[in-house]
Order: C-alpha cells, then sequence, then structure tokens
C-alpha cells in the first residue's frame, strides 16, 4: 500500500510526506487502515490523527 507510488502521473500524497520526512511508515499505515473504513481522504485523516498540520497537507498537494 504505502510503496504504490505515482497513479496517472501524480504522486500520492503519502508517498510525498514520507519522501520529506514529515510522516513515519508507520503513521502512514495507520491512515491507510483508518482510510478503509472511511470517506475522508488520507490527508485529512492524517490531520485529524494530529500528525500533520493542515499546511503541510496543502503544501505536499500542491506537489502532486
Amino acid at each position: 500500500m504505502a510503496g504504490e507510488g505515482i497513479i496517472r502521473g501524480k504522486r500520492r500524497i503519502g508517498e510525498i510526506l514520507l519522501r520529506d520526512k514529515l510522516i513515519s511508515p508507520e503513521q502512514l499505515e495507520r491512515a491507510l487502515e483508518t482510510k478503509q473504513h472511511s470517506d475522508k481522504k488520507i490527508g485529512e485523516i492524517l490531520v485529524n490523527m494530529g500528525v500533520v498540520t493542515e499546511e503541510v497537507v496543502t503544501n505536499a498537494l500542491a506537489k502532486q
């Protein structure tokens, strides 16, 4: 899951955050597990978990 890479020419936000060392692989895995039971996006889940701020997510989305 976490290492699936680029989809349709866009980097996944989790991959960007990992590359920039803003989250750990374990944090991404927890967010992905939460995503399986939610309709929220990964960025929103990570913010709700307190792992990153909305600003960090916005900056990562700009890099997609």
